[in-house]
């Protein structure tokens, strides 16, 4: 699986039953990494005695892999080990908005997932021109701004996700109408 590496602790691939078997896992990135052992079709438990030495906002901030290291007692027969990795998701949090409300295309949405944002403003109000907000803290608990497109249906917004939960806020205001009063000799329009 690319960005994983495994690595089994002697130089042999070959051990006897009941040998104690260490495996090495070394990840790039933020994805979630699945680890696991099978004899024939039974589960071999995999213990973890050595969880990844730093954070995952640190994986990502740097080009440091982080490393878990499990062992397994050898079974009587063969082992097979198969990795499988998913997207690590972030949470979309939309703040409770007075007078409308935002909704978003999903709850939790992976790395560079583009997400939609759909304004629905109260009867009355409309969408104040520029409101729509997605802030997030870094790894050193600075505040970003993420850029928000309006998308290509009125009301809606869409933004890449980045690699940390967001917040969504928007602000809504009340709307008026502008009537042009007839007028003699000419014409009033309002744009």
């Amino acid at each position: 699986v690319e960005g994983v590496t495994l690595t089994l602790g002697t130089t042999s691939n070959t051990y006897i039953k009941d040998d104690t078997v260490t495996l090495t896992v070394e990840k790039k990135g933020t994805d979630i990494v699945t680890v696991t052992a099978k004899n024939g079709d039974t589960d071999v438990a995999l213990t973890e005695v050595q969880e990844a030495a730093q954070d995952e906002a640190a994986a990502q901030a740097t080009t440091e892999k982080a490393k878990t290291v499990y062992t397994f007692t050898m079974p009587d027969g063969d082992v097979t080990i198969s990795v499988t990795k998913d997207a690590k998701t972030y949470a979309v949090n939309v703040a409770p908005l007075t007078n409308g409300e935002i909704t978003a295309s999903a709850k939790e949405a992976a790395e560079k997932e583009t997400v939609t944002l759909t304004a629905k403003p109260a009867t009355g109000y409309a969408l104040k021109a520029g409101s729509v907000k997605v802030t997030y803290k870094d790894a050193d608990n600075t505040d970003k701004t993420v850029e928000v497109k309006a998308g290509t249906e009125a009301n809606t917004y869409t933004f890449a996700m980045p690699a940390y939960p967001v917040n969504v806020s928007a602000e809504f205001v009340k709307e008026y109408k502008v009537t042009a009063a007839p007028a003699e000799n000419g014409t009033v329009t309002v744009d």
